[in-house]
């Protein structure tokens, strides 16, 4: 009679994951190498730039393999599905994390290292992820948009786009002295007030405010107004 195996062991993820569900490198890597990481956040020059770093792990390892977590977003048919999170351990003492609700949103890498990591494994990890840098200035993005994620409120980086506006041209004369008397409470440093701007729809409102946003260096945050009525 062929005795009966013992009941696999439930393997204990509160560290590695929240209550949401949410994966947690750094209690996960602890949890796994016995050592808190460090880390090195890395910006994209753009969310496909991920693929490329992909690409470059593939090359010497089989991803199923090293791949720790995934998580995706299904939204609609025939579209390629989009990342929460993905994150890879290609070596002992390294991860590798993709997540939407990281510094740099899509855009954005991590790499968890600790002073066990092989040297050679890391200058690899540090190249191709360099390899996807924007090659000049880059102004960190200071727009950010608050987002329902589960249960939890996250920010994550907001792409924006600034139209070419004329204020002369496109708005009333009278919007001129107002404008820059606007402009220059927003760009004293540490100024606090409050800017209301009202009026019909269709008359201008969200254009002037990216414009004012491309005039501004100050961090900026966008809530949706599903949002805002809670």
């Amino acid at each position: 009679m062929t005795p009966t195996p013992p009941p696999a062991a439930i393997p204990d993820l509160s560290v590695s994951f929240s209550s949401q569900g949410m994966f947690q490198p750094t209690g996960w890597f602890y949890a796994q190498f016995g050592e808190l990481p460090r880390r090195e956040i890395y910006q994209l020059v753009t969310a496909e730039a991920r693929l490329a770093v992909l690409s470059d792990l593939a090359a010497t390892h089989d991803l199923e393999q090293i791949t720790v977590t995934q998580s995706v977003f299904l939204e609609e048919k025939d579209k390629v599905p989009e990342w929460q999170f993905y994150a890879l351990s290609p070596a002992p003492h390294t991860l590798l994390s993709f997540s939407i609700v990281s510094s740099y949103g899509d855009q954005s890498a991590t790499l968890y290292y600790s002073p066990s990591t092989d040297a050679g494994v890391l200058a690899s990890l540090r190249a191709s992820l360099q390899a996807q840098l924007e090659s000049g200035q880059v102004e960190r993005q200071r727009i950010q948009v608050l987002r329902l994620m589960g249960s939890d409120l996250a920010f994550s980086p907001l792409p924006l786009k600034i139209p070419a506006l004329d204020l002369t041209t496109n708005y009333n004369d009278d919007l001129l002295p107002v404008h820059e008397a606007i402009l220059k409470r927003l760009q004293k440093p540490d100024d606090k007030g409050l800017v209301i701007l009202h009026g019909p729809p269709g008359t201008g409102k969200t254009s002037y405010i990216r414009h004012l946003c491309s005039l501004t260096d100050k961090p900026k945050l966008f809530i949706p107004p599903n949002l805002a009525l809670r």
